[in-house]
This record gives structure tokens, C-alpha cells and sequence, in this order.
């Protein structure tokens, strides 16, 4: 089998030749990512905490849940604090933008 295009704005990591969506002029993806979240008002050191130990676990290679993550997916990809935010914020402007032309 073959991956005739990827719908992420990355080369996978199992399949780095795969051409992108946006090899193709289509200025959108379809990237997702597993998202832990907690209460608001979580202080800021046990956001940090719980961060910084989901992180130490997805990429120790030693773990079950790393060894499902590289099998799956060719490795974690750890984005945290205001790394996600922004991350959010692009995304959902990109949805956005993505239901505007999707109308017209």
C-alpha cells in the first residue's frame, strides 16, 4: 500500500515522502492530536506538573504507551502550555477560513 497524500501539515514520520496536501495548493490540513485537559483555575506549577509527567511518559521508549505512540503514529508529539495555545488559536482560525471557502 501506498499514502498517495497526507492530509497533515508535516511529513509522517513512517512515511516522509508522502507529498502534503499543501504540495497539492490545498491551504489546509487535516492535523489532530490527542488533547489532555483539566478544570480551569488548575494552578499554574500542577498544569506544569501533569504536562511535564504526560510528556516524560509518551517519550520514554521503555513504556507501553510510547511504544503504542511510535507503532501508531511514528512517535508523540508534545505541545504544551502556551505552545498549545497558539496551537488552538491557529486551528480554529483555520477552521474558520476552512467553512468560509467551503461555502462560497
Amino acid at each position: 500500500m501506498v499514502n498517495l497524500l497526507s492530509g497533515i501539515s508535516k511529513p509522517l514520520n513512517l512515511l516522509p515522502d508522502a507529498p502534503l496536501l499543501k504540495d497539492v495548493g490545498v491551504p489546509f490540513n487535516a492535523d489532530g492530536y490527542f488533547m489532555f485537559t483539566a478544570q480551569a483555575g488548575l494552578p499554574n506549577d500542577a498544569r506544569e506538573a501533569i504536562a511535564s509527567a504526560i510528556a516524560e511518559i509518551v517519550n520514554d521508549p521503555a513504556t507501553k504507551a510510547s511504544g503504542m505512540i511510535n507503532k501508531a503514529f511514528g512517535g508523540a508529539v508534545v505541545i504544551a502550555g502556551a505552545d498549545l495555545e497558539q496551537t488552538l488559536a491557529a486551528d480554529a482560525a483555520a477552521a474558520e477560513e476552512l467553512l468560509k471557502v467551503a461555502s462560497e
